[in-house]
């Protein structure tokens, strides 16, 4: 799983929580740099944050979904975004949009949910 998030220590504090829940993970804290690592090695699963200073967690989304080796990653947007039209967009690129602050034990069962897998 990929975690993506421009604040390196929300990354650090999703991550800790994540792989104690059973998940193994990966970071980055640029949209460039999230991209790179999917295309290098394409994770099960990406969590990203929609705003992100070199681009937008939607067009990463967009640009995962137009290609056929990365359409089928499981993505997550965890936002403090507010505006209904991001959210909206969101809402139809992700498969599932949770708000900031987000409680983890939420966050852990929506990837169970739409990975379908009990983390070890």
């Amino acid at each position: 799983m990929l975690l993506v998030d421009d604040y390196p220590d929300a990354v650090e504090v999703w991550a800790a929580f994540l792989e104690a829940a059973g998940f193994a993970t990966d970071t980055a804290t640029t949209a460039h740099a999230a991209l790179e690592r999917v295309r290098a090695n394409p994770p099960n699963a990406i969590v990203t944050d929609l705003i992100l200073p070199d681009s937008s967690g939607i067009e990463v989304a967009r640009l995962l979904q137009r290609e056929p080796a990365t359409a089928g990653i499981a993505l997550v947007a965890v936002t403090g975004a507010v505006d209904r039209a991001t959210i909206d967009m969101a809402r139809s690129l992700f498969r599932v949009v949770l708000a900031k602050p987000c409680d983890p034990d939420e966050l852990v069962r929506h990837l169970i949910q739409v990975l379908a897998v009990v983390p070890e």
